[in-house]
Order: structure tokens, then C-alpha cells, then sequence
């Protein structure tokens, strides 16, 4: 089930469906109200598919512009607001409300895969937010795979799971894919990443960057959040440089932690960096 499907070279540009707009004009309408007519582009809205979802889709679709609207979608087996592969250069996601949930086997805000070594840009959207519809179900806010490299710069809010369920649910994850080709990602000056934004997760992460992934993390505000295990930042085997951001662990049931480092080299300067955030001497 796809709301919009661009492919074979297609130039795709999506803007301004949504009706209502924050001070700075970025989309911020949730689309999923059913029950009456709304401006947004929706995939598949009820439970019970077993196939894949995605609001909008683009499958070698370089120079597509996806802007101000609210996307929404999932309810099935594997499930994305928005999917990226193939040809991507030039892509820009800008200034949306974009939200994942139900997925029983993935459910992402955004997916990118192998995407031929272009950098899509993923700017000032209002909120990017996954959700899994079980404990087992992978639920990232943007979930990055294999050869792109993506600029995640100056969004409002960007979270792995919105209502607590998805396995390690994370606001970021650059990884590597089955070739072990790994993403370089560039996440900068995001006012809030977190790994979930209610409920309690086993693991939430802020920001993942797994083997040998993520090339720059600069200026972010960044948290797990809640959980029994949340984790600010994950970095495995990656040199990546982090400069300037606020990074806490969580409130955690168990243990948290702000920064763990697996056989990794990074270069950690200039943050404030906490293990635990809760309140009242929790």
C-alpha cells in the first residue's frame, strides 16, 4: 500500500498538504484523525496488512522535494512514512510532520537504503516519529542502511517510537547493510532526538551508529529517554566526531547511559554529556 510511488527517473515534488502550520512553517498536522476530512497523504490507515506500507515511496527518484505536508502511514508487516532507494541525489525532505506506527516487523518516520552514494537532505521537518506495533517490531524515527549518507540537520523533534514498543528503538540509526558498505551520516543542530517520547521500552538509544557507521554529530540535543536501558549515543567501530551537544542517557527502570562506546575511536569534544535525567532523586 503506497500513497504516492515515484520511479524510472521520476522528479517527484509533494508540497503544502496540510492545513495547519507552526511559527516557522513547517507542517504541523498529525493526519491520522480519520474521522474527518483533513489536508495529508496517507498509506495504509488499518491494522491487519501483512505486506509493506509507505506514504510515499521513491524508488530511484532523484531530485524529489517533499515539503511541507503530513504523511502518515503503517499498519502493517513492514512500514515507513517516507522510503528512499536507489538514485537519490539531490532529494530534500523539508518541513513536514511525518509518523509510522503499527508496524509488526518495522516501522520507521523515514527509511533510506543503498541510495548510489548520494547525501539526501533531511532539514526543518516539525517531527519525524516511528512505532512499532510490538516489543519485536524495529521502530526508528530515521533508519539509514548502506551506501547514503544523509544530512539529518535543524529538525524539531525526531523520535524511534512515539508510545514505547519496537525492539531498541532509536531516534537515529546509520548503519551498515548486508555488503557492510556503511552509512556516513551527518546529524547536526537538531533541537531534540530521542529514542522514545512515552512508555518504557527494554532499549531506547537518542542516536545509533552502528559498525563502522556516522561521520559527523554536532549540535544536537540528544536522549534515550525513558526505558530500562536507554543510551544517549551507541557508537560501534566508527570514528565519528561528536562536538558540541547536550547528550543524557534517560530515566531509566534499570541502568542508563550516556555515551557507550563498542571497539569504536571517537572523538568526543565539547559536550555536555549525562547518564542519568530523572527527577525528584530518582
Amino acid at each position: 500500500t503506497v500513497g504516492i510511488r515515484a520511479e524510472g527517473g521520476s522528479r517527484l515534488v509533494v508540497r503544502d498538504n496540510c492545513a495547519l502550520w507552526d511559527a516557522g512553517g513547517r507542517c504541523n498536522e498529525w493526519c491520522g484523525d480519520t474521522s474527518t476530512p483533513r489536508d495529508g497523504i496517507r498509506g495504509r490507515m488499518w491494522p491487519g496488512g501483512v505486506g509493506e506500507s509507505y506514504v510515499v515511496l521513491l524508488d530511484d527518484s532523484p531530485g524529489a522535494l517533499i515539503e511541507r505536508s503530513s504523511l502518515c502511514s503503517t499498519d502493517t508487516a513492514v512500514g515507513a512514512g517516507i522510503r528512499v532507494r536507489g538514485n537519490a541525489a539531490g532529494t530534500i525532505i523539508r518541513a513536514n510532520r511525518i509518523g509510522a506506527w503499527g508496524g509488526d516487523n518495522e516501522s520507521h518516520g523515514i527509511r533510506l537504503d543503498a541510495c548510489g552514494g548520494a547525501a539526501p537532505w533531511i532539514v526543518d521537518n516539525n517531527k519525524i516519529h516511528g512505532e512499532g506495533g510490538s516489543t519485536s517490531a524495529l521502530a526508528d524515527g530515521v533508519h539509514v542502511e548502506g551506501d547514503c549518507h544523509p544530512v539529518i540537520e535543524r529538525n524539531v523533534e525526531i523520535v524511534g517510537t512515539a508510545e514505547g514498543r519496537g525492539f531498541e528503538p532509536s531516534g537515529v540509526y546509520c548503519r551498515p547493510d548486508a555488503a557492510s558498505v556503511a552509512s556516513r551520516c551527518v546529524v547536526v543542530d537538531n533541537a531534540l532526538i530521542q529514542g522514545s517520547s512515552f512508555g518504557s521500552p527494554d532499549v531506547s538509544i537518542g542516536v545509533r551508529c552502528g559498525r563502522g557507521s556516522c561521520a559527523r554529530i554536532e549540535g544536537n540535543t540528544i536522549t534515550g529517554r525513558g526505558g530500562n536501558h536507554p543510551y544517549g549515543l551507541w557508537l560501534e567501530n566508527t570514528g565519528v566526531f561528536v562536538a558540541d551537544n547536550s547528550i543524557a542517557g534517560g530515566c531509566p527502570t534499570g541502568a542508563s547511559y550516556g555515551v557507550l562506546s563498542v571497539n569504536a575511536w571517537p572523538r568526543l569534544e565539547n559536550n555536555v554529556i549525562s547518564g542519568g535525567t530523572c527527577n525528584g532523586g530518582a
